[in-house]
Parts: structure tokens; C-alpha cells; sequence
């Protein structure tokens, strides 16, 4: 029965957060970072502003929905990998290549 309230709990305060259009108005001030490369994937970073930033739960990476609900705009295939406690206001993203850039 507690598992199931914490279950609840969560559905409801990430639907309170995220709800579709809730930060349209900061998406002009979303920062995107150039694409940067390893072997196995392509990198980016995304710098929200303080009024978006202080939505982004610590607790779990970001689903693409989640993401896109806070106004961050990009192509299929990323994944937010990563939290970086300090600057919770930069969402860390990546997504496999192909072939390698040139």
C-alpha cells in the first residue's frame, strides 16, 4: 500500500511539473551547446534558465517528455544521461553515431 502512494505521489507531482505548454514561455531563453563526439556517441549540453531550472527534478534523469515538456527542443535520439549536482540548470544529453563526424 505504501509503494503504491509513493507510485501515486509521483505520477502526480510530475504531472503538476511537466505539463505540456507549462514553460513555453522560457523556451526562447534555452541555450543549446555545439555537438560534441566520442567514439560511441554524440554529445550535447542544454543550459536552462532559472525559471525552468528550478522544475528539474534531482532525483531521475529526464525522460524525452519531460524534457520536451520544460520547452528543450531537439531531434529524436537523445537521452539526458547524466545529473550534475552542482549545475542542475545544465541537462547533459547524448545519443549514438552512426559513423563518425567530419
Amino acid at each position: 500500500m505504501v509503494l503504491k502512494n509513493i507510485v501515486f505521489y509521483e505520477v502526480m507531482v510530475r504531472m503538476l511539473f511537466f505539463q505540456k505548454g507549462s514553460m513555453t514561455e522560457y523556451s526562447s531563453l534555452i541555450r543549446y551547446s555545439e555537438k560534441y563526439y566520442d567514439n560511441k556517441y554524440e554529445y550535447r549540453h542544454v543550459t536552462l534558465p532559472e525559471g525552468i531550472s528550478k522544475r528539474v527534478p534531482s532525483t531521475h534523469l529526464l525522460t524525452e517528455t519531460e524534457w520536451r515538456n520544460l520547452g528543450v527542443q531537439q531531434s529524436p535520439g537523445w537521452v539526458h544521461y547524466m545529473i550534475h549536482p552542482p549545475e542542475k540548470h545544465i541537462l547533459l544529453f547524448r545519443r549514438p553515431i552512426s559513423s563518425p563526424p567530419t
